[in-house]
């Protein structure tokens, strides 16, 4: 009776222990699942927050031409992923997927598109599809993550903006084509300082012609309102051409100040920035007066998508240590009165070798940023504040 006893409780205590391992078994089978599960919760939730910390905006979006501005506005770098181009709620084009580009936090990046069969009276959006740059994997050629419930990819669209020229946006009006000047450079004798030769540098960078077989030559009229003299001359309307052209301008042994005007002789054809006026600073002493500072040449920074100015470039001529401040003007000037459509300065110390002299580099930001339709007038001038 007493054997029976015992291997009755021996059975009892291998059940519990078997009962007791099972269980321990299952905690720890469930325990590992649980924590894989909330390994990957968590790889969900840093991905969703990747997404949803990453945006793009668009600087601008043009057609014709198929070019697009985008900018990163977010908080992580992003991959373009997918560009698709829609014409009037049609999908008309779409680069499929695939790497495109990518944009760091606050850059912007330039990406071309296509638009077959679009018109400019068509309404047209890019349709752009981007993703955090750590979620974009190469090797993916679907660029999605099987194992994963996150979408990993954003989609913003914009629509594209007309380049147009409408009579409001022009400070005067032409009547028939038209063309841009973005630089001059009267060329200087050497000596006696801001002495100029006849020779003057221009870029016409920009014209109305749409389609053209070769560069069009007009005839202009270049004067300088200081000493009355004038001369005619031939240039090329070169449109997205960074050439530079040298004309006769008859400048010979004038002096700066100037205010150049340039004006189209040939019939049907108006000079947008047709007057330019470049400052000069003289020194005055018992002996005479001579030339201390002039602006050499100017060149405006303009997009070549808006059309819009940025910037003003000039460089200046100094013969005397300071500190000096440059100020660009761009004004609308017309019969009834001007107007500064635009205008910036920068201030600046230089440093000039004993003796010597220096030419220094001025790059003025422009606010607002006035179309190129809507000045026909620019104004650098110098200043020396102490």
């Amino acid at each position: 009776m007493r054997s029976e006893g015992i291997s009755e409780l021996l059975s009892i205590l291998l059940l519990a222990g078997i009962i007791i391992g099972i269980g321990i078994m299952v905690w720890g089978i469930c325990s590992g699942y649980a924590t894989v599960e909330r390994m990957k919760a968590d790889q969900e939730l840093n991905k969703n927050l990747l997404v949803l910390r990453s945006m793009i905006s668009a600087d601008y979006v043009m057609y014709p031409g198929g070019v697009a501005i985008l900018r990163n506005v977010g908080k992580e770098p992003v991959v373009i992923i997918r560009l698709i181009a829609i014409k009037n709620g049609e999908r008309v084009w779409d680069s499929g997927i695939g790497y495109w580009g990518e944009l760091d936090v606050g850059n912007t990046g330039t990406f071309g598109f296509s638009c077959p069969g679009c018109g400019n009276d068509d309404t047209i959006t890019l349709q752009v599809h981007y993703m955090p740059r750590d979620l974009f994997d190469p090797a993916n050629p679907i660029l999605i993550d099987p194992t994963t419930k996150t979408i990993l990819f954003r989609v913003a669209s914009f629509t594209s903006e007309k380049v147009e020229s409408p009579s409001g946006a022009w400070c005067v009006t032409p009547s028939g084509n038209w063309s841009w000047i973005d630089f001059v450079d009267p060329f200087e004798a050497g000596a006696p300082a801001g002495t100029l030769t006849k020779w003057l540098k221009l870029r016409l960078p920009k014209d109305s012609l749409e389609e053209r077989e070769h560069f069009n030559a007009i005839t202009i009229r270049i004067r300088t309102s200081s000493e009355s003299r004038q001369r005619s001359a031939t240039v090329t309307v070169m449109s997205e051409n960074e050439t530079d052209q040298w004309v006769d301008a008859n400048f010979q042994n004038l002096k700066y100040p100037i205010t150049i005007e340039i004006t189209a002789e040939t019939p049907g054809w108006t000079i947008v920035q047709r007057e330019w006026y470049l400052d000069a600073i003289y020194r005055h002493s018992w002996w005479g007066s001579r030339i201390s500072s002039y602006v050499d040449l100017v060149k405006l920074f303009w997009d070549t998508f808006n059309y819009r100015v940025y910037q003003v470039f000039a460089k200046v001529y100094h013969d005397q240590d300071g500190v000096y401040k440059v100020t660009a003007r761009l004004i609308c000037k017309t019969d009834s009165g001007s107007t500064v459509v635009g205008e910036g300065s920068l201030t600046r110390e230089v440093d000039v070798p004993w003796g010597g002299a220096a030419y220094e580099d001025y790059v003025i930001n422009v606010e607002p940023h006035p179309s190129m339709f809507s000045f026909n007038r620019v104004e650098v001038y110098v200043e020396k504040i102490s």
